[in-house]
Parts: structure tokens; C-alpha cells; sequence
């Protein structure tokens, strides 16, 4: 596929979002984050560390609050794309990726949907 003569590379993207403690009980130091992972990788590929990127975490912001502005970009990658170069096509390409999913616990999940849970 091709957009103006450029190529088209379709990159999509996992999101995560959870809550994360130090201690057990997450009473304390609790801290919301986002990560995300390229679902065009191989299995085993996808769930080395290294493929697993992170974006934000506050222990103040709120997980919905963090999402507007992940919204906004993610939004703009998936419509507008972004240039850049592929080693292995040795051109430019525009990279469109769409987030395939949101992967969360069940009260996390409720609460990005405005969801009351189980």
C-alpha cells in the first residue's frame, strides 16, 4: 500500500494499563501506568521485556486523566501517521498504527469504561 508514492506500514498497538505498588497490600505509593506493545511481532517476540515499552506512570494523575493525551496522539499516529525511514526498504515510510486493543484487570477495566464491574 502506498500513500502519495510512499509506502504504508501498519504497526498495531497493544495497550496496558494497571495499577502497581510496592508494597502487597497496593495500599501505599500506588501508581497508575500505561505500556505498550506491537502486536506485528512473533509470540515469542512479544512478550520479551524488551518489546514492551512504557509510556507513563503517576501516582497523582489519575489512570483517566493520563488517557486524554494518549488518546490524542495515539488518534493522530493511527489517522495522520508519522515519516520514517526503513532500513530495509531503505526509503521513507509512513507508519499507521491503529491500537488493536486495551488489556487491564477487571476493576481497572471497569473504570476506563466507565463500567460500575462485576
Amino acid at each position: 500500500m502506498q500513500w502519495g508514492g510512499i509506502p504504508v506500514v501498519m504497526v498495531p498497538i497493544t495497550l496496558f494499563t494497571d495499577d502497581t505498588s510496592g508494597n502487597k497490600s497496593k495500599q501505599w505509593n500506588k501508581f497508575d501506568s500505561w505500556n505498550f506493545r506491537l502486536e506485528g511481532l512473533s509470540k515469542k517476540e512479544n512478550g520479551n521485556l524488551q518489546n514492551i515499552h512504557f509510556i507513563c506512570a503517576s501516582n497523582k494523575v489519575p489512570v483517566l486523566d493520563m488517557a486524554v493525551p494518549l488518546v490524542q496522539e495515539f488518534t493522530a499516529l493511527e489517522n495522520e501517521g508519522i515519516i520514517a525511514y526503513d532500513a530495509l526498504l531503505q526509503c521513507n515510510v509512513i507508519v499507521v498504527a491503529p491500537i488493536l486493543n486495551i488489556i487491564c484487570d477487571n476493576p481497572r477495566g471497569a473504570e476506563v469504561c466507565s463500567h460500575l464491574g462485576a
